[in-house]
């Protein structure tokens, strides 16, 4: 990343060749992962999401592998779908989020990336493809781990 710029906009273009590219953007970079995504799917670049708490949980994946495994339109497609209002949500998604992150959770969240890129780059463990673990603050502190599907119609 070049200093001082933001992850999503750091010479994105010059990721060839890369084992694994980690986006962990700042609330306010959330819209622009719809753009990183697309690119990452250009260039068949696996990558991993690191989201940030947005009031309801945080998450450290899904490990999208492009050709493969779901990508981030079919992850935002899944997380409408499962709510009541799918519009709200997917116009939500393009708004920059004014939340805070807290330095422990965001401690939380970078350690657990790691781990599971290691786990990647060492091993290509195929039970990190396509699954993300969730980070809710609700009740205590809880982690489950979900698997997000392809999208059957999408057109990555």
């Amino acid at each position: 990343m070049e200093q001082g710029k933001p992850i999503l906009e750091a010479r994105h273009e010059t990721l060839a060749g890369v084992d694994l590219a980690v986006a962990a953007p700042s609330p306010a970079e959330l819209p622009k992962l719809a753009g990183w995504n697309e690119r990452r799917l250009a260039s068949a670049t696996p990558w991993l999401l690191v989201l940030p708490f947005n009031g309801r949980f945080a998450s450290v994946g899904p490990l999208f592998l492009p050709g493969e495994t779901c990508c981030y339109g079919c992850l935002v497609r899944r997380r409408a779908a499962a709510l009541p209002d799918p519009e709200d949500f997917l116009e939500l998604e393009s708004t920059p989020a004014p939340y805070p992150v807290g330095r422990s959770l965001a401690a939380v969240l970078a350690g657990t990336a790691s781990v599971v890129a290691s786990r990647w780059l060492a091993r290509e463990d195929a039970a990190l493809a396509g699954a993300f673990v969730a980070f809710e603050l609700d009740d205590g502190v809880r982690a489950t781990r979900h698997r997000v599907l392809r999208v059957p119609r999408c057109h990555a």
